[in-house]
């Protein structure tokens, strides 16, 4: 049996048990059981590519069954209603000797969002906050992510240089990857439209006890 037949069989395994009802959407791989909004393939070379850290995956299959070890609240996303995907929503990753010149041209270039992509605990070159505080003033949300895991903490808990541009009004993304967080934003806007709304409907992923399961 291929690989990708097995991992087929293990998904339909997986989607008709009872224990995954309530997880939300789920990614079955490896023989391991994933939360999607956590999950990230990190090596597109080996087996076992995926991983959802810092979170611990949700479970296993085992001898054809699921296993559920962790179960953590499925996030309440706010009611959907009609909108557009609002396809304008940049996406950068900050790098040493970024400059304010690259998001004021994002901004001047009619995009209605914009995602940064930070190192570390959503570190941001210091430098570009004034830009990111004025982008955000200008009515564009700004959400900030990390190419590193950061939990469900909001930018205020994580602090340092991330509460720095909490301050300034950014938004956090309350640990979705980059490119979740680009698909995320451009819903939100299609959905709530304002950086107020923006912000709200992020909140729904913050921090609950998905922290607190993890602990345990």
């Amino acid at each position: 049996m291929s690989k990708s037949s097995w991992t087929v069989g293990q998904s339909i395994l997986a989607a008709a048990h009872n224990g995954l009802r309530g997880l939300g959407a789920v990614v079955c791989v490896d023989d391991r059981l994933h939360a999607a909004r956590w999950v990230t393939k990190v090596d597109a070379t080996t087996v076992g590519a995926f991983s959802s850290s810092p979170f611990p995956p949700l479970g296993t299959i085992r001898w054809g069954q699921p296993e559920i070890g962790l179960r953590p609240p499925v996030p309440v996303a706010p009611a959907w209603q009609d909108g557009p995907i609002v396809g304008e929503v940049a996406l950068l990753r900050v790098y040493p000797g970024m400059t304010p010149a690259l998001i004021d041209a994002v901004a001047s270039a009619g995009c209605r969002g914009l995602v940064l992509e930070g190192t570390g605990q959503c570190n941001v070159p210091s430098v570009v906050h004034q830009s990111v505080a004025e982008t955000v003033d200008a009515g564009s949300p700004v959400v900030v992510t990390s190419r590193a895991g950061t939990r469900t903490s909001t930018l205020a808990e994580i602090g340092g240089g991330a509460r720095l541009l909490a301050e300034r009004g950014a938004i956090g993304s309350h640990g979705l990857s980059a490119v979740k967080t680009h698909a995320a934003l451009m819903v939100a806007l299609g959905q709530a439209g304002s950086v107020t709304g923006v912000r709200e409907w992020f909140a729904a992923f913050g921090p609950t006890a998905d922290t607190q399961a993890v602990a345990r």
